[in-house]
């Protein structure tokens, strides 16, 4: 028995060690040049930490020495309060090896990260330093973010791998002919094959051209831009996501992204500056797949570039607060469009319209809807036979291919394609079932049939 009890002292003792060690590396901050040299008599047994926060609050740290037992932060590295007046060694980090998320701005240094080779995100000012810093990093996993000035150089980027979902982010205060040698080599690290997103925010005076587009991307994010070149989003073949948040003016979108007919999700906010053409944008747009906001433009009017483009229906709509979003446009005055037609039916409840302008209103669109979905002079007469139908459903006075879908009592689309006179429905199981017809105007017309 007393065995059992020294047993269980010990291993008592040895998790409340465990605990206290764990929870002492957890969240460490250093503010001045003492604090990291007692560094190792307060955290001796701490070579993983996962927060570290460094502040020159005294503005007299001048090297890292006392941090050279450190192999990885987990979580954050933070640089904090430098001034940059004199120069800082950070060779004592030459046994960091790893960091989870790293914002540096250091531009004053002596030294570099001697075995630092992964890091999750880095953040970096490229200002008065480089990336000299960084040359054995060896692969960036998440994300890439960079504040460009003409002290960029191309000589001091390493070659370095990436993770499966990218992000690389510039942002610059002005133009610089400079840049564009810089950015087209940390462009020239990229493996295309992966699923790159392009962050600009924000931007002054940029030329998107700079940057090498690959032919897809996964997410293409501008926010906080200004007089920019972005005219070479013509040359993307294929976008998941767009989103294009306070157009501070002046930029160029060209030719818009032409190639791009189906998108996922479309996101344009806080539009106060200047407006943007956005039939120009989308000139071929035919789907938006998952989810479309439009929030905050102050001169958007109508959304005619919105006729004839197919609404969201996401395999998870519940992951979207809503499928479609069009809020607070003060001069929005006409949301009469067949893609507001077709989101209310699939997902009334999760679709907004309010606070805008004029007839822009969810009961003036429903009307609307009402309107469009009864026959035109030329198919008054338009049937569906037989109804019931068992095997072939005959549509009866159309004067023209149309496209048409099928939908069952729970919203679902069960059958889709184009027809003029007949469609098979043997494989339809028994019940209640809505044909959607749509023609080339855009027109949208709904029928009830059974399916016996």
């Amino acid at each position: 028995m007393k065995t059992i009890k020294y047993l269980l002292s010990l291993l008592f003792t040895g998790v409340v060690f465990a605990t206290h060690i764990l929870s002492q590396c957890y969240n460490i901050t250093l503010n001045n040049q003492q604090e990291i040299n007692d560094f190792i008599k307060n955290y001796g047994t701490c070579n993983e930490v996962d927060y570290l926060t460094i502040r020159d609050r005294q503005n007299d740290i001048v090297d890292f020495d006392s941090l050279i037992h450190l192999i990885r932060i987990n979580e954050r590295l933070n640089l904090n309060d430098f001034s940059n007046t004199h120069e800082i060694n950070i060779s004592g980090l030459k046994n960091l090896r790893y960091v989870n998320q790293f914002q540096y701005g250091l531009t004053n240094v002596i030294g570099i990260f001697n075995s630092l080779d992964s890091i999750h995100l880095l953040s970096i000012k490229l200002d008065k330093s480089s990336f000299a810093p960084f040359k054995h990093l060896k692969h960036i996993e998440n994300a890439l973010n960079l504040k460009l000035t003409p002290f960029c150089s191309t000589e001091e980027i390493p070659i370095f791998t990436i993770g499966d979902h990218f992000q690389i982010g510039f942002s610059s205060n002005a133009y610089s002919p400079s840049f564009s040698d810089c950015i087209a080599s940390f462009a020239s690290r990229l493996d295309l094959s992966k699923r790159i997103s392009l962050n600009l925010y924000p931007v002054d005076s940029f030329n998107l051209a700079w940057f090498p587009l690959p032919d897809r991307l996964e997410n293409l994010i501008f926010s906080y831009h200004q007089n920019s070149d972005l005219s070479s989003i013509s040359n993307i073949k294929s976008l998941n996501n767009i989103s294009i948040t306070y157009d501070l003016g002046g930029n160029d979108y060209g030719k818009g992204l032409g190639y791009i007919e189906e998108i996922e999700s479309i996101n344009l906010q806080n539009i106060k500056n200047e407006a943007i053409d956005y039939a120009a944008l989308f000139p071929n747009i035919k789907h938006v797949k998952n989810s479309f906001l439009l929030f905050s433009d102050n001169f958007v009017t109508n959304l005619d570039f919105l006729e004839g483009v197919t609404a969201p229906d996401p395999e998870d709509p519940e992951q979207y607060w809503y499928v479609v979003s069009i809020n607070d446009n003060k001069n929005l005055r006409n949301c009469n469009v067949s893609f507001l037609c077709e989101a209310l039916r699939k997902y009334p409840e999760q679709i907004l319209i309010s606070n805008n302008a004029g007839l822009c209103t969810r009961a003036e669109v429903l009307k609307y809807c009402e309107t469009v979905s009864t026959l035109d002079s030329d198919e008054k007469e338009l049937m569906l036979s037989p109804n019931p139908a068992s095997t072939n459903l005959r549509i009866i006075g159309l004067s023209g291919t149309v496209s048409y879908q099928i939908y069952n009592v729970y919203g679902t689309i069960v059958q889709s394609g184009t027809t003029n006179t007949e469609i098979g429905i043997q494989h339809l199981s028994k019940g209640m079932y809505v044909i959607q017809l749509k023609k080339h105007n855009g027109m949208i017309i709904n029928k009830k049939f059974v399916k016996m």
